[in-house]
């Protein structure tokens, strides 16, 4: 798990997100200069008539090339709305094993959320499924925060690794380097936490 975690206190860990082969992925060996003009601008492919059935369908589209990004306005554009979570890839952990499924605060063991949905006002919060496919947001502090960007590197292609901090109400804060696809509209923080957009109203 790529997440690093603030408690409360002054220890800070910087682990960013890794690859997994894919060449749309930072550390995946895929050095090509971003292309001019930053964003691809393609149309915004996720899931459109939101349910279970849906996302998880939309989810098992082949990932698409990664979209550029090359500033946090441009980041931020991207990731403000409603994204829904796709079933992690069993991946072995080098122990005979496999990585654990995470929920988005990256604790073992806590209940997977149904997606994360970031505000225009720089508020997120996790939600659920209620009846008849309708959103319900979960309550507490542990599940609802706001979130800030931050470049932390410019490689040597220009590539500008922008880091985004997400700050729970329940003062614990989780970092990581967002890397999307474009076609399907794919989130991807830290290793294995996959969301695919909402396009709905779109």
């Amino acid at each position: 798990m790529s997440f690093s975690r603030r408690a409360p206190g002054p220890t800070w860990l910087v682990l960013l997100a890794t690859g997994c082969g894919q060449n749309y992925l930072i550390g995946s060996g895929d050095d090509r200069p971003p292309p001019e003009g930053g964003m691809d601008g393609g149309p915004i492919v996720g899931v459109s008539n939101p349910s279970p059935e849906s996302v998880a369908a939309a989810c098992a589209a082949p990932l698409g090339d990664r979209l550029w990004i090359n500033s946090i306005p441009e980041l931020r554009a991207a990731m403000v709305g409603r994204w829904f979570r796709c079933a992690n890839t069993a991946r072995p952990d080098g122990d005979g094993g496999t990585y654990p499924d995470y929920p988005f605060g990256g604790e073992p063991g806590g209940p997977i959320e149904a997606g994360v949905e970031l505000d225009d006002d720089a508020r997120f919060r996790t939600f659920d499924w209620g009846p008849g496919n309708t959103i319900v947001p979960r309550p507490g502090l542990l599940n609802a925060g706001t979130y800030l960007f931050l470049v932390t590197f410019i490689n040597s292609a220009g590539q500008r690794y922008i880091q985004v901090n997400f700050a729970w109400d329940g003062d614990s804060t989780i970092y990581t380097v967002p890397v999307l696809s474009d076609l399907p509209r794919v989130l991807m923080l830290a290793d294995q936490l996959h969301y695919i957009a909402d396009t709905e109203g779109m």
